[in-house]
């Protein structure tokens, strides 16, 4: 069935697509540190209580945001299977013939930064890209054996929170660079609007109601 958007219309639709996952990764990052911080802070008492399941929980959140992350920075091109949409896409439909010497020399950048590696042309991404990659393959899409079994991969190939933080930074950058090539003018959101709400359910485990009132 064709489609009934116009390209404009296209255009938005991928660059809110990308911005809700953005926010999304942005989000259960800031509740994985929020939760920690608590349980480490003036909530520990109410975290010893359900130990394995705060835990769980954090851990969730870490991953969840790596996975949003895995879908923005994918590399993977068209084929049998499909079409896949994600930030290096997005700025390859930018089309250059529009910009200024400027703009073209940040677009080329932002490729080189995203950029599919190519050893035999030696071409590669950012590091934090290519180690993102690397864990999507070994961690997350698939299970290395070597890693599972052996542990033979080392703790420098895993992604941190601080290269989590940076990469989806860098993804907002990048969408606040070409919104209007995207015919978007409005303010690009970070965070859900109830990015607060965990700390209810603290409290109502604290004060022991549940949230039901009296």
């Amino acid at each position: 069935m064709a489609s009934k958007l116009t390209e404009v219309g296209k255009r938005k639709n991928e660059f809110q697509r990308l911005a809700d996952q953005l926010m999304a990764a942005n989000t259960h990052l800031y509740f994985a540190k929020k939760l920690d911080e608590a349980e480490k802070g003036e909530f520990r008492i109410e975290f010893y209580k359900s130990k394995d399941f705060w835990h769980c929980t954090i851990m969730a959140h870490i991953q969840i945001a790596v996975v949003h992350l895995c879908r923005i920075f994918d590399q993977q091109e068209d084929d049998a299977r499909g079409r896949t949409f994600h930030l290096l896409r997005f700025v390859e439909k930018i089309d250059e013939a529009k910009l200024t010497d400027a703009q073209k020399k940040q677009r080329r950048a932002d490729l080189e930064f995203l950029q599919k590696a190519e050893p035999k042309q030696n071409k590669w991404p950012d590091p934090k890209v290519a180690k993102l990659r690397k864990c999507r393959c070994k961690l997350v899409a698939h299970l290395d054996y070597d890693w599972a079994v052996d542990w033979q991969g080392e703790s420098k190939d895993l992604i941190d929170i601080s290269e989590i933080e940076s990469l989806i930074e860098e993804g907002f950058s990048v969408l606040k660079r070409w919104a209007l090539f995207y015919e978007v003018k409005y303010e690009i959101q970070k965070l859900v609007s109830g990015k607060d709400d965990y700390l209810f359910v603290l409290e109502s485990l604290r004060s022991g109601s549940g949230g039901c009132g009296q």
